[in-house]
């Protein structure tokens, strides 16, 4: 749908492990999706924030999409 956007988005989910998902915008509403868990220690995503938008609890933002 135009004008959607799609926030990718991860949150801790052990010592050495991260959940990865996407944080979907509507018009309709949110829908957060989580697609898959993996080391936080090999994936840069884990560092960058974007000091631009809140976090929410331990999630953080990493990139976004705008359809």
């Amino acid at each position: 749908m135009r004008g959607d956007r799609s926030i990718h988005v991860w949150t801790q989910v052990g010592p050495d492990t991260i959940r990865v998902g996407t944080l979907y915008v509507t018009g309709g509403g949110r829908r957060l999706a989580f697609h898959y868990e993996q080391s936080s220690l090999e994936d840069p995503r884990h560092y960058p924030v974007d000091p631009a938008l809140p976090e929410t609890t331990s999630m953080r933002y990493w990139g976004s999409t705008t359809d």
